[in-house]
């Protein structure tokens, strides 16, 4: 794909075009990176053993179900599909959603955990791998160290299915992206300091972050961020203006130069970027000569 882009925007007919990442597969990637350590991959296998011995269970969802009920919990357990990476997020946040309930029917039902044997090898063969099964999905529940990891990594993947999801909305811009992109680093950096998670996973969450921060920190990201009024006082303190301003002289004057005299590029365009003082003091002298200026 990277590959593709670069060829089309070699074309002298595309020249007019604005090279831009997708940006939802840049937020799959972070979350892709963040799910595909060791210390959260062994939590999902986890969970995901768990969900699908009570899914393929009616005695066993139909207890856990009645312990909802009883502790006024709505949430139900919810699948994962492999490739898309917020719908693991969301069975995630649905066996955590259920702890006290799947504690209690571990509790009260211990029996719904071991198969029962049949004269049938092949089926005797299936009871015992279920049985193995159910044993494990017990020693999941029961297990304090299941549930300490599960809530952190929860934690740290809803800020992240939330904004997945606004990305696909209607009226989302590209500085709301980047805004999104700032609003994932903070929650990054809170992550890695809870002390209670593995070290070398908090620094891989931040590495995997920063490797995606860079793809998508590029000038066009950040002019469009500047220029969201919303944004705007934000950006002034904490984007580097010189790099905004030379980004508007090759959008403006370069890409647009078929449509548009540079004159009327400047004079309309920018004057609704900046203030009449920034257009005069900062950017015409970069595209005018003196003389060009006082011309005008």
């Amino acid at each position: 794909m990277v590959k593709m882009r670069s060829l089309v925007l070699q074309d002298p007919a595309c020249a007019h075009l604005i090279p831009l990442r997708c940006m939802m597969h840049g937020f799959g990637l972070v979350i892709g990176s963040i799910l595909g350590h060791k210390w959260a991959r062994a939590v999902v296998k986890q969970a995901q053993r768990l969900v699908t011995f009570f899914r393929a269970s009616h005695k066993a969802i139909k207890f856990l179900r009645l312990a909802a009920i009883a502790r006024k919990i709505t949430k139900l357990l919810r699948t994962a599909n492999a490739t898309r990476f917020t719908s693991v997020a969301n069975m995630l946040d649905s066996v955590l959603g259920l702890e006290q309930a799947l504690l209690a029917v571990a509790s009260e039902h211990p029996d719904i955990f071991r198969a029962r044997s049949t004269k049938s090898k092949s089926k005797q063969k299936g009871a015992q791998n279920a049985e193995s099964n159910g044993v494990l999905v017990l020693q999941t529940i029961q297990s304090r160290t299941f549930w300490a990891k599960l809530e952190p990594l929860c934690q740290l993947l809803d800020p992240l299915t939330r904004v997945t999801q606004a990305v696909q909305a209607a009226d989302a811009t590209l500085a709301s992206v980047f805004r999104y992109f700032l609003y994932l680093g903070r929650c990054v950096v809170l992550f890695a300091q809870q002390e209670d998670v593995d070290p070398e996973y908090r620094a891989h969450c931040i590495v995997a972050f920063n490797k995606r921060w860079v793809e998508i920190n590029d000038p066009y990201m950040q002019l469009a961020f500047y220029m969201h009024p919303a944004y705007r006082a934000f950006a002034v303190t904490a984007l580097p203006l010189a790099s905004l301003y030379k980004t508007v002289s090759q959008l403006f004057c370069v890409r647009l130069a078929a449509l548009y005299c540079l004159h009327c590029v400047v004079c309309i365009v920018l004057s609704a970027l900046c203030c009449l003082h920034c257009v005069v003091c900062i950017v015409l002298p970069a595209l005018y000569c003196l003389p060009c200026i006082a011309s005008m």
